[in-house]
């Protein structure tokens, strides 16, 4: 039987999840608003929606240390605060130079709730219930945009852009004072129990006598181990091409939209919640994760040449987005079918976001500009492109998965 504190605890670790992806949509739906306000073009503004990913860039592979120096509920609850802290500031409606700083900063809140709510997850429920936990936490993205373009138009429309903000950062403090009172307590006691190289490193850290070499020894430590072993870095490489198209075009259909079928475009990312939940459930029954990840690369890049044909073809974006959504179910389902240790799951939770991050950076402004030059046709195309190497680089990946039904893969 399950406990009723265990199923709330996830349901609240979901939904600071989906806080932490309304972090990236509310800049998307605002794209258009704040344009205007600050008198700047448009790909200018893209840079607030990558600029989260820039400390999470920077630090993706070391945040994963700080479960151990400060305890994973520490961790979690002080990003909490920190995510409130920058939204009320992006309420103010501060200079364009003290909202792009916000917006950093708030990346690293952004960083500590994706790594460390899908590994709380997985922690607090049983064995059997990890993958289906997975594949719930693979809907946040796609829930958030839905969310943001439902109930964020009405307030954009009727209390203007800075509403978008002032809501975010209520719906994450209720988030976060509900999951104080409920989650379980010792949630930390796995990684106090498991001394590695990286937590050893982390604890260094602490010291001021530390020297700047073994600093940088110890970040370069912490991104091989991450990214050398083929079963801790293979999710990520596919969230690297997917995490900057999924966001580019639903900001690019948000600015073609009108306020009557804005509520339209808002469905969209709902297929892809549909498809992460409820197919990628039932194909992992049959394939590993990362093989149906590949297929699903390849069926977007297809997808996304018909678009280029057919742009205001809504059955064929929400097919793109379905098919989107069997690549999200999919990555994060990869994560406990790779790897079965908690700290090797950690790792991977922060390679996906810091790759993640590092492709919506880059990868957003340029789209976002060859849209503006070529319209959405050349989106189209340069996502294709994304799409096919994501798919070549996952078919050329070497990964030996653990459970004996996936072993021909």
């Amino acid at each position: 039987m399950l406990n009723f504190r265990i199923v709330v605890s996830t349901a609240l670790l979901w939904c600071l999840g989906v806080a932490a992806a309304v972090q990236v949509s509310k800049m998307t739906l605002t794209l258009k608003p704040l344009s205007e306000y600050y008198g700047v073009p448009e790909s200018s503004v893209g840079v607030l929606i990558s600029a989260i990913g820039l400390l999470a860039v920077a630090l993706g592979a070391v945040v994963t240390a700080l479960p151990a120096l400060l305890g994973i509920t520490r961790t979690l609850f002080s990003c909490c605060i920190l995510a409130i802290g920058c939204s009320m500031l992006q309420y103010t409606l501060p200079s364009f130079g003290l909202m792009l700083a916000a917006r950093i900063v708030e990346g690293l809140s952004h960083l500590g709730i994706v790594i460390v709510a899908p590994t709380l997850m997985s922690l607090i429920v049983t064995k059997k219930m990890r993958g289906l936990v997975m594949l719930l936490w693979g809907t946040f993205y796609g829930v958030a945009f839905a969310l943001t373009s439902w109930l964020g138009a009405p307030l954009l429309e009727r209390y203007g852009q800075s509403s978008i903000f002032l809501t975010h950062a209520c719906f994450t403090a209720v988030v976060t004072l509900a999951l104080f009172a409920y989650l379980p307590r010792k949630t930390d006691a796995p990684y106090g129990a498991q001394p590695s190289t990286n937590i050893e490193g982390a604890i260094c850290l602490r010291f001021e006598s530390i020297r700047f070499r073994q600093s940088i020894q110890w970040y370069c430590r912490q991104h091989t181990s991450t990214y050398v072993p083929a079963n801790i870095r293979t999710p990520a490489v596919g969230w690297f091409f997917y995490t900057p198209t999924f966001v580019s075009i639903i900001a690019v259909l948000s600015s073609y939209a009108t306020s009557e079928n804005l509520l339209i475009v808002g469905f969209l990312p709902l297929a892809s919640v549909f498809t992460s939940v409820f197919v990628v459930a039932v194909l992992v029954t049959k394939l590993p994760a990362i093989r149906i990840s590949k297929i699903g690369f390849c069926m977007a890049a297809a997808l996304c040449c018909l678009l280029i044909l057919q742009s205001e073809n809504m059955l064929l974006l929400a097919a793109l987005f379905g098919v989107l959504g069997i690549i999200q179910g999919a990555s994060y389902a990869s994560i406990p079918q790779l790897n079965y240790a908690p700290t090797n799951q950690i790792l991977a939770h922060g390679a996906m976001t810091q790759l993640g991050n590092l492709g919506n950076l880059v990868g957003v402004p340029l789209l976002i500009l060859i849209e503006s030059y070529w319209g959405i046709q050349g989106l189209f195309l340069a996502v294709a492109t994304c799409y096919g190497i994501a798919a070549i680089l996952l078919g050329r990946s070497q990964i030996k998965i653990p459970d004996e039904r996936f072993k021909e893969a």
